[in-house]
């Protein structure tokens, strides 16, 4: 997430400097805000489904997901989503089940965040749903 402080005022509802660092470059390197949703940077082929913006904040130790996202492709293995910034990732690799549709169908799906930040999605098809998927930092 690349955030220039002479042009953001606010990140998803945080200040800059309200818990959040940014190098020389503008470019956030750490956050530990608490509240203020901040929104995800999604990888290429991935976008936004509808009006559910992809998104995270941190409440104390737990880090909340939300929104939909899509993928170009039917069928998803493995494919890097969006990277979780310092301060917003698992100690250890997490797994959490969730939602995928499409078609007229509602499937499952799995979504895997290391310590590397990387969030990763199978699923068997393009609509992601994150609602409700929350991991502890520590």
């Amino acid at each position: 997430v690349a955030v220039k402080p002479a042009t953001a005022s606010v990140i998803g509802g945080v200040k800059p400097g309200a818990g959040l660092s940014v190098d020389g470059s503008g470019v956030l390197t750490s956050a530990t805000a608490v509240g203020g949703w901040i929104t995800a940077s999604l990888s290429a082929g991935w976008s936004t489904y509808t009006t559910h913006t992809v998104r995270y904040r941190k409440e104390g130790d737990i880090i909340r997901l939300s929104g939909a996202m899509e993928y170009t492709s039917s069928t998803i293995n493995d494919v890097p989503a969006f990277t979780l910034p310092a301060g917003f990732r698992p100690v250890l690799a997490g797994y959490a089940a969730l939602t995928a549709a499409g078609g007229g169908n509602t499937r499952a799906g799995l979504i895997v965040s290391d310590s590397t930040g990387v969030v990763t999605v199978t699923a068997t098809n393009a609509i992601v749903f994150l609602d409700g998927i929350t991991f502890p930092t520590t």
